[in-house]
């Protein structure tokens, strides 16, 4: 007999049956999920594409503050609001004064271990110490070359960013999660504080950890700089000064109740940049819920 013309017995043609619907039951699965697959990567893509289109808006609206600071000519040591329309959106610039945060590179190990103890909540003994070790890891000296001779224009080492604290002895990722918030390195030498354009995290610190202080001087600020009362504050640490470096903020609102958070730091002056009369320093931007 010809085997090509073998009829299939009834159990042959169910296990072909079965084996049909199997097939089709697995390409179905593969449609679903590269479907699936195509929606999140256009998902994926308009999220993206907001975010980008956000951030143009934001640095558009950095734009027109800094223009603006300029034109005007006079430093101002408070925090600066304004608001602008960029394609039909109201956005808010914020623009405060940089030497409102704790200058890594110019402050006194008093002051960097209250920075340990109220702001990260170590013991005064271990801020004390992390302090010095800190202050010693930045003022050191370079080392001389074979020849004798130390790099020229370096007499201090100094931290290019806060991050640089995990080269200090005895530092570790959880205290300068905590610490990162209150310092910069931006700065060219202050050592001491405008409470004018403090955030109130370093407030606590320039305090003591007096929270009705805090929010004594901010609700002050609100009402304008010159009400603001910060005799509180431990007055070695502290000096109400204008300056050319300023941290940049702006919130762009995205879809489903969230905004992409911009933060620039910038440098004032013609001699920073020949691109622009100001130099972007650093530039940080998240996503977050409106309100948060």
């Amino acid at each position: 007999m010809n085997p090509s013309k073998t009829p299939f017995t009834r159990g042959q043609r169910g296990m072909a049956l079965i084996a049909v619907l199997w097939l089709v039951a697995a390409m179905s699965i593969l449609v679903l999920g590269a479907t699936h697959t195509v929606q999140q990567h256009i998902r994926a893509t308009g999220l993206v594409r907001d975010q980008v289109s956000a951030q143009a808006m934001a640095e558009a609206a950095f734009a027109l503050a800094l223009q603006a600071m300029l034109a005007e000519g006079k430093r101002e040591p408070g925090i600066l609001a304004s608001e602008f329309e960029v394609q039909g959106t109201v956005v808010q610039v914020q623009a405060a004064p940089l030497n409102g945060w704790i200058n890594l590179n110019g402050a006194s190990a008093e002051l960097l271990a209250d920075v340990f103890t109220v702001g990260a909540g170590l013991p005064s003994g271990q801020a004390r110490a992390l302090a010095e070790e800190a202050v010693a890891w930045r003022d050191e000296r370079p080392q001389e070359s074979p020849t004798g001779r130390r790099s020229s224009g370096m007499n201090k080492r100094l931290f290019e960013h806060v991050d640089d604290l995990m080269l200090v002895p005895g530092m570790d990722y959880d205290i300068l999660a905590r610490v990162r918030p209150l310092l910069v390195t931006d700065l060219p030498s202050n050592t001491r504080v405008n409470p004018l354009a403090a955030p109130p995290e370093v407030l606590a610190v320039l305090s003591g950890g007096n929270q009705g202080v805090v929010d004594q001087i901010t609700q002050g600020r609100e009402q304008g700089a010159a009400e603001a009362d910060t005799s509180s504050l431990e007055r070695r640490y502290v000096q109400a000064s204008p300056t050319d470096h300023y941290r940049m903020q702006a919130d762009i609102p995205l879809e489903a109740g969230r905004m992409l958070r911009v933060t620039q730091d910038v440098a004032l002056g013609q001699t920073y940049s020949k691109v622009a009369p100001w130099r972007v320093l650093r530039e940080s931007r998240h996503v977050q819920a409106i309100g948060s």
